[in-house]
């Protein structure tokens, strides 16, 4: 047979392309494997902000690297994996506080008592709130330490600043705050990650504490310390150098939704499942409610509430839980007897008769808060009675059943310099009614979305040792609904005992109504 060249040469082309066309889709199929993202690394207080911004950038290609490295961290959609049982971990302690700052006694002790090693805990954290105030430095704060028993009451000055209290201790590496897919108007990003830095700084007026936060998305440092004297917004920026730098964090943010990939993401391809775990949940993460909305609703002035408050702190001083829970029931029962008096004399309603009938109220029962007396002289007593009933009884119908709703309770006073801030028996109104917000009303479908999350995230997380649990109600706050509390407090306890192997759940002493709740039915 003739030999014919260009039919060889067709032949040979067809090959060769049916052999890349085979190669191609092998690739397509089968996969390159994904490069590992490189860990970012902690710009050193020694750089100036430029050289810092430069030295993050310089462990990847260029800025559009880091971009996507942080898009490959959120995670794609699919199966959550099962949380593997770590070999000789014991019973993890889930302990219910009231108040933030609360959980900072749990942590120390465990940090006394060994639980945590000596290089640190990974935070992870379900909350509404960023809580990422200065505490302030004041004298005999353990500074850059683990705080001993008589002295950890000086970082408990704040639900603010209670993590960057921890910061400072040495405890916490790194914190991944998860927070609510509804709360996306306070976010710029779904995902962002910066490195936190915190020192100290001296100032004219003494050494305070100071922060720098770098956020690798938009390469930008910015460095402040807190002095209501220094700066009318209480915040004075400063130079990176000027901070004194002892502990370093890195710091990611996470919406709900995309959180439990991100985790199972970091288990496969880091392979830091040894990583010991801090897990805090705020209830507010599923239920965030202002206590002092029916306040708002029933325009009820802040002039009332101060006026009622001036009061009413300065007559009963309650020291305990159960004193508190008494002086509510006390006075709820007294604005109960004056909404009463007024239904029934709605149109001939005598203020002079109604302010006898509320002194007489305070003479007749008067055993029930004479032990709780503040330490005032009888003519004072008498000054405060007159006042408060006076205040009340001024009130219309619908603001004192919004009261009524409210409630009282101890409440934290102005912080101070020198000393920590001193409770005081109020109108139990909560943080957020100081800046006239509603809370969010949220659908009941997309709470049943967000509990699925929550139980999704767990089972990422407790791939890694987790060590402690702390759940804060944040009923004394006002930032949870007092009628619902313990049932979504329920749900999370719930979540944790089925994704844990072994838990004991404890509660803190000086919670707001006790293990029972604040407000869970109606007072009789």
């Amino acid at each position: 047979m003739k030999f014919r060249p260009d039919v060889v040469l067709v032949r040979l082309g067809l090959t060769v392309c049916l052999c890349g066309f085979g190669l191609f889709l092998l690739i397509f199929y089968v996969g390159v494997p994904e490069e590992t993202a490189p860990e970012t690394k902690f710009p050193s207080k020694h750089l100036p902000n430029r050289k810092v911004r430069m030295l993050v950038l310089n462990n990847t290609t260029s800025r559009s690297n880091v971009i996507e490295t942080q898009r490959q961290n959120r995670g794609l959609a699919g199966k959550h994996s099962t949380p593997a049982l770590h070999v000789g971990q014991g019973a993890v302690n889930v302990t219910i506080v009231d108040e933030r700052q609360r959980v900072l006694l749990y942590w120390m002790q465990a940090a006394r008592d060994g639980t945590f090693s000596k290089d640190g805990v990974t935070l992870v954290r379900f909350d509404k709130h960023s809580n990422l105030g200065l505490p302030v430095l004041m004298k005999d704060y353990p500074v850059y330490r683990t705080p001993t028993v008589d002295t950890v009451t000086y970082l408990l000055q704040s639900n603010q600043q209670y993590l960057m209290a921890a910061v400072l201790t040495g405890l916490i590496k790194e914190i991944i705050w998860v927070w609510p897919k509804w709360d996306y108007r306070t976010h710029f990003a779904e995902y962002s990650l910066s490195v936190i830095q915190a020192g100290t700084i001296t100032t004219r007026k003494g050494k305070r504490f100071c922060l720098c936060m770098f956020d690798s998305d938009s390469s930008e440092n910015t460095c402040f310390y807190n002095s209501l004297s220094d700066s009318s917004s209480g915040v004075v920026h400063l130079d990176f150098q000027d901070c004194d730098v002892r502990h370093t964090v890195k710091y990611v943010e996470l919406r709900e939704d995309i959180a439990a990939n991100y985790f199972q993401r970091r288990k496969d391809k880091f392979s830091d499942s040894k990583s010991e775990t801090l897990l805090d949940v705020d209830v507010d993460f599923l239920y965030f409610m202002s206590a002092g909305e029916s306040l708002v609703r029933a325009k009820v002035s802040h002039d009332v509430i101060d006026d009622l408050n001036s009061n009413l702190c300065r007559l009963l001083c309650p020291s305990s839980g159960d004193q508190e829970t008494a002086m509510d029931r006390f006075i709820s029962e007294f604005i109960d007897r004056v909404q009463s008096h007024k239904l029934k004399h709605k149109f001939v309603s005598n203020f002079t008769e109604l302010y006898k009938n509320g002194m007489n109220f305070f003479q007749k029962e008067n055993f029930r808060w004479l032990p709780y007396l503040c330490p005032v002289t009888a003519d004072q007593t008498r000054l405060f009675i007159s006042r408060f009933v006076r205040s009340v009884a001024s009130l219309p119908i619908p603001q004192l059943a919004a009261l009524r709703r409210t409630g009282f309770c101890l409440n934290p006073g102005r912080q101070s310099i020198r000393d920590l801030p001193e409770k005081k028996f109020t109108v139990c109104t909560g943080e957020v009614f100081m800046f006239n917000n509603q809370g969010n009303y949220v659908d009941p479908l997309e709470q049943r979305k967000r509990l699925r999350n929550f139980r999704d995230i767990v089972t990422e997380v407790c791939n890694f040792p987790v060590k402690l649990v702390t759940v804060c109600r944040s009923v004394r706050d006002g930032f949870t609904d007092r009628t619902l509390e313990t049932m979504h407090e329920q749900l999370i306890i719930d979540v944790l005992r089925r994704r844990l192997s072994d838990t004991n759940v404890f509660y803190d002493t000086t919670m707001l109504g006790g293990k029972r709740g604040f407000r869970v039915t109606s007072i009789s």
